[in-house]
């Protein structure tokens, strides 16, 4: 314990009168027992000795080996010259301590143009054989007690110029850098420019401070300098290497539609989430915009007044019959038809509101069905008034076996059961696979499209096949049946309304298939109205122009005139 105490006293003792930079190392030195050699040989005996030592390492022999190596190494990953070599001899430091070989620093500088082409023979054959001589890797290590360490820490004073001198928590000095710029003047003269400084004891950001005004640069630059193969890539791009060239070459490639990239030279574009879409700079997302046809809409409000609109004048319609239904142009073709008839054409019109509007499980599976039965219903009414006509005028000749068949039971029976067919298709549907809400996500980039899903499109297309096949059956009834009297004869007015309906609903198939969006829904309003107006205009214009413009026209005996 005297001993460490002793000790202790003595390391304590040698850095108490510290005050300059001599006086530390000097306590350094006594404290380990270190003796300084000379750097320069005083004795020019003994300096002559040493010259006399190393001229004999670099004999005539050893410089033809030297040069013979450096023929066969001109691959080399480094190439330099002896010029090279003797330039950094002739830089070493007389003054130097010699290290474990015991060269001084004043031979080696003395004896530059003898050793520099021996020195670059070893140091190819070293990167040729991927191998440090072992003498290379020898030094002289003075060690420091543990407790020098704490006293140095606490080192802190100014030169005489000046510059504070202290060591951080590892014992190590601050790191003060000079930053040089290489400049070359008219005359062709080299030099190194002061244009900026490091300093490590500075703040965090501020360490260096650089003249720019001082750097000169390179003629070919017109600035600044890049100092890699490529720009980094802005947010909204993304890095692809080019093909044979190293990793710091790639070009900027636009991320897709549909994914972004929010950082400087990202290696990959992110995918959007399904609710929401890349922005026209791909650095970020945003939400889309659902979409439907409302009633705020200016499509939508116009589909909605031109339904309302029709289902009115249809009211009208059905009011005039309702009102001169004791006349015979109204007696005369089916007054119970005519009116199941157009109140079928009014709930057509009326139908169609229900497609208009954010759409909900509950409106998919009414709007289908909806449409459906009552579409069935009118064709059917259709239907039975033109073979009704058929079976009237055939049954006024004589022993026609068709008198059976008069009367109310047969229009009856075609309407509940063509209809029947048409409720039975709609029951399928909704049991197997009804209607619902979906949200597409997949047919506009920008937009979430908030749809019906008709479920099973089979079905779909059986509804409308089915209706196609009533009107068929309607068109062909009405055709065969021209030639009947013309005063009681509808069937012409019901041959042109069936094919008006035919001609719409044809034609709305494939612009079906191809419409996306709202334009899908209102592309089926469309139909519903057009293909209902025909209904209402071919059949019962004619008749509402006599009611009401020609009444002179709407007597049993002018009816009777041609017969």
């Amino acid at each position: 314990m005297e001993a460490k105490r002793e000790y202790g006293n003595r390391i304590q003792g040698c850095f108490e009168d510290m005050k300059d930079s001599r006086s530390l190392w000097h306590g350094i030195q006594q404290l380990t027992n270190y003796k300084t050699k000379s750097a320069q040989c005083d004795d020019s005996t003994q300096f002559l000795d040493n010259l006399n030592t190393v001229y004999g390492m670099c004999e005539e022999k050893n410089n033809l080996e030297a040069v013979k190596l450096l023929n066969e190494q001109k691959e080399a990953v480094l190439n330099f010259s002896d010029m090279d070599v003797r330039n950094q001899l002739r830089k070493v430091n007389p003054r130097k301590a010699a290290g474990p070989d015991n060269n001084l620093g004043n031979v080696l500088k003395g004896c530059a143009d003898q050793l520099s082409i021996v020195l670059m023979g070893i140091f190819y054959t070293s990167l040729v054989q991927e191998k440090v001589p072992t003498c290379f890797k020898v030094t002289n290590i003075i060690p420091l007690p543990k407790k020098v360490l704490h006293y140095v820490k606490n080192v802190n004073f100014k030169t005489k110029a000046g510059e504070e001198v202290f060591f951080d928590m590892n014992g190590d000095p601050p790191a003060v850098f000079d930053i040089l710029n290489q400049q070359i003047s008219q005359a062709g003269i080299s030099t190194c420019a002061n244009v900026g400084s490091f300093h490590s004891r500075y703040v965090a950001g501020k360490e260096i401070v650089i003249n720019t005004n001082a750097i000169k640069w390179n003629s070919a630059f017109s600035g600044v300098p890049q100092s890699v193969c490529s720009e980094s890539c802005s947010p909204g791009y993304r890095k692809s290497a080019q093909k044979g060239q190293p990793v710091c070459c790639f070009d900027c490639v636009l991320c897709h539609e549909g994914e972004f990239s929010n950082q400087t030279d990202s290696a990959a574009c992110m995918k959007c989430p399904d609710d929401q879409w890349s922005n026209a700079f791909q650095n970020r997302c945003i939400h889309r915009i659902a979409e439907f046809l409302s009633y705020d809409d200016p499509l939508g409000i116009t589909l909605s007044a031109v339904s309302i609109f029709c289902s009115l004048v249809t009211a009208s319609v059905l009011y005039v019959f309702i009102k001169y239904r004791g006349t015979p142009i109204v007696k005369a073709n089916n007054r119970a038809l005519s009116y199941f008839l157009l109140i079928s054409i009014m709930l057509s019109f009326l139908c169609a509101l229900i497609f208009i509007g954010n759409p909900v499980t509950v409106t998919c599976m009414l709007r289908q069905v909806f449409f459906g039965t009552v579409f069935s219903f009118c064709i059917t009414c259709v239907l039975a008034k033109t073979v009704t006509v058929v079976i009237a005028f055939n049954a006024t000749k004589p022993g026609s076996k068709m008198r059976k068949w008069i009367g109310p039971k047969i229009p009856i029976y075609i309407i509940i059961l063509s209809s029947l067919i048409q409720v039975l298709l709609t029951i399928v549907w909704l049991v197997t696979s009804p209607p619902f809400k979906e949200y597409n996500m997949k047919s506009t980039k920008d937009k979430i499209i908030i749809e019906c899903n008709e479920g099973s499109i089979v079905m779909f297309y059986c509804m409308l096949g089915y209706l196609g096949i009533l009107a068929k059956v309607s068109f062909v009834v009405a055709f065969l049946a021209r030639k009947l009297p013309d005063n009681f004869n509808e069937t012409k007015h019901i041959t042109f309304s069936i094919v008006a309906f035919a001609c719409v609903w044809i034609s709305f198939v494939p612009a079906y298939l191809s419409a996306k969006g709202r334009y899908v829904v209102a592309l089926e309003i469309f139909a519903i109205l057009s293909s209902a107006a025909g209904l209402l205009c071919c059949i019962f214009a004619p008749k509402c122009y006599v009611i009401m413009l020609r009444p002179e026209m709407n007597t049993k005996e002018y009816l009777m005139r041609k017969l």
